[in-house]
């Protein structure tokens, strides 16, 4: 199986699938898309003055971060996080707002999460102490925004974990919630509430096996990749309660995604340990619902101090094709490509 690139979009780095419309931004401006990136409308603009110049220069924003590296659907708009904070976009307006509030670091992609009932969750992601702490970890909050208000959901106790990788609403169940932690061994677990963070308990603990960054879920199963530069990585699945490795991988696994035909797939990063393998990133995906997965395609990345990665956007991708931007990658950087998954030899997916 590979992956048949139909087009890449210099730029543009997709945030959202929402009723089939691909929301994304290009430097400054947030743009949308109903035809998988053939078309873009300008629906908006991000930062004004000074920091809108540094956004149209792509060396120097990919480090700047001035642009917003994640945006999250709203029920009246867009939240964005970027290095200069936070912004909210209102439907109607033509410019995203500063947005004051408790978050004062960068969180994951995967960190931020809006719940069915309209608020917003947002995993504090921090150095704490690194990978292997010299001293004890601070405490860890899990943040709440309710469109006016900020307040803790959750307090991870000091020690206890180093930061928060992913918070993920259960797709059919709108109490329950996914958080994913780590670095250590005992921080790498999954954690579930069911009753809208009253109480957190862990649901996946398996040391650098439980590390992850993301959770698809897909036919009365969680997909997951594991995210270690210290122990070999993978693609896993839970289903019935049972923890199954699907595959092996080359490097840490960050996100995935999956569309709506149930073609399901997972990006790798190139960053310095032990169990990296490869100067390239890899697609590992799947034509079969999740029943076994393979590298699909790759790119080496750019021997930039930037890790490179396979950045997807959320929601469901419409019909077979696959979407997904690249990170400090060798001439493909901060492109958005989008393609279908073949069987070798084939023209068609």
């Amino acid at each position: 199986m590979r992956l048949e690139v139909d087009r890449r979009c210099r730029g543009v780095l997709p945030h959202f699938f929402q009723d089939g419309v691909l929301w994304a931004t290009r430097g400054n401006r947030w743009v949308r898309s109903t035809d998988l990136g053939r078309s873009f409308e300008v629906v908006a603009r991000h930062s004004t003055g000074p920091q809108r110049l540094v956004s149209r220069v792509r060396a120097i924003d990919r480090f700047a971060h001035v642009s917003p590296f994640c945006v999250v659907p709203l029920a009246d708009g867009a939240l964005a996080f970027s290095g200069r904070g936070m912004s909210r976009w209102r439907r109607g307006t033509d410019h995203f707002q500063p947005l004051a509030g408790p978050v004062d670091f960068r969180p994951m992609r995967r960190g931020v999460c809006p719940a069915p009932d309209g608020s917003v969750y947002v995993g504090e992601y921090r150095h704490n102490g690194g990978e292997v702490p010299a001293g004890p970890r601070d405490p860890v909050h899990i943040w709440r925004w309710d469109g006016t208000t900020w307040t803790v959901a959750w307090r991870f106790p000091a020690g206890t974990v180093r930061h928060v990788h992913a918070v993920i609403a259960h797709p059919n169940n709108p109490d329950a919630f996914y958080v994913c932690t780590g670095d250590t061994d005992a921080e790498s677990k999954v954690w579930r509430t069911t009753d809208r963070f009253e109480t957190l308990e862990p649901w996946l603990e398996g040391g650098q096996h439980t590390r992850t960054c993301d959770l698809i879920f897909h036919d009365n199963a969680v997909f997951y990749g594991i995210d270690s530069p210290l122990e070999t990585s993978g693609v896993c699945v839970v289903r019935d309660g049972e923890q199954t490795r699907l595959c092996d991988t080359p490097g840490p696994v960050y996100y995935g995604g999956r569309n709506e035909v149930g073609h399901l797939w997972f990006g790798t990063s190139v960053e310095v340990g032990p169990s990296v393998t490869t100067d390239r990133v890899h697609l590992f995906a799947s034509r079969d619902g999740g029943r076994t997965f393979s590298d699909a395609f790759s790119r080496r990345g750019d021997r930039t101090p930037q890790l490179s990665a396979i950045l997807f956007p959320r929601g469901v991708v419409p019909g077979n094709a696959v979407v997904f931007s690249l990170r400090a990658t060798w001439r493909w950087e901060g492109q958005m490509v989008v393609g279908r998954l073949v069987k070798e030899g084939c023209a068609l997916g």
